[in-house]
Order: C-alpha cells, then structure tokens, then sequence
C-alpha cells in the first residue's frame, strides 16, 4: 500500500510539474514574442524627473492595489547606481533595490519596480507561501519559481496602467 501510495504520488508530482513547465513555456514563448513585437512598435518613454522620484511615483501608483490588499504602507527603495551581476531588481523583505545601472529603457524600469512590488505584497500578505521562497528556488530554479512567475505576470498586467498614469501625471513623456 505504501509503495502504491508513493507511485501515485510521484505521477502527480510529475503531473503537476509538467503543467507548470508547460506553463512557464508557454509564458515565456508568449512574452518573447510580445517583447520582440514591442521593440517595433511600442513608444519609447524619457522621464521628467529623476530616476529616485520616478521609483517612487510608480511605487505610489501601486497605492490602490496594496490598500486592496489590505497593506497601509508603501515599501521603502533603494536606488544603486552600482551594477548587479544577474539582477535589474531586488526585494530583501524590507525594500525594493532598483540596479539602475542594468536598466536602460523606462518600460523595463516599469517592469522591475512593479515586479519587486509584487514581492513585497506576497512578503506582507502571503506571508507561509513566500516564506517557501528558496525552498521553490531550490526545486524549480528561478525562471521557474512560481512566486516569480506571479511577478512577472502582475508586472505585465500593471505595466500600461502604470505608464498611463506616469504620463497623466506628466512624469514621463514620449520621445520625439
């Protein structure tokens, strides 16, 4: 009966990890043809301000999507001009660190502010499952670890509602 048990076990594991894996491929096939369309077709954004009130006007954007949270408080940031070996973003449970240095579009800054507000909500409200963090990483690696993957979704979702606000609020504008 053990053994029984243990098989099943293990094709649902193998079930569920091919579902995610095909996910994350589809994802990934999905997000490199819509980056590579962008690169046509997509405006490209300047700043009217600098890149620490940049940070912190996105990271103000993000208000009415942590209040519906329930988090009453905006991380604190970082911005290093110093650049990082892997990462354009970091999220170490008390502030958001933006490498300013990797960055050099204002949509993939979007994108990297948003993404480590992600982990900061998932760090504030779904406190058991991020604390699964490197336990996933483990398992599955970066590019695979669902809390990731959540990131990287809620970027994309937030990235147009977040440019059109930054624009609105004359904080970028487009490049003639």
């Amino acid at each position: 009966m053990f053994v029984l048990q243990e098989s099943i076990r293990l094709d649902v594991w193998s079930i569920v990890s091919i579902g995610i894996l095909g996910f994350v491929i589809l994802f990934t096939a999905v997000d490199l043809i819509h980056d590579i369309k962008s690169l046509f077709t997509s405006d490209k954004w300047i700043s009217t301000v600098s890149i620490n009130q940049l940070v912190q006007e996105i990271i103000l954007y993000s208000n009415d999507i942590l209040w519906g949270k329930g988090i009453e408080h905006f991380p604190s940031f970082k911005v290093s001009y110093h650049p990082h070996k892997k990462f354009l973003g970091a999220f170490d449970d008390k502030r958001i660190t933006v490498y300013i240095r990797n960055i050099d579009d204002i949509q993939i800054l979007i994108l990297t502010v948003l993404h480590e507000l992600r982990h900061y909500i998932q760090a504030q409200v779904e406190v058991k499952n991020y604390a699964r963090y490197d336990r996933y990483a483990e398992i599955f690696g970066y590019v695979f670890n669902p809390l990731e993957i959540q990131c990287h979704l809620f970027a994309l979702k937030w990235l147009n509602p977040c440019i059109d606000y930054l624009f609105s609020r004359n904080i970028i504008k487009k490049c003639e």
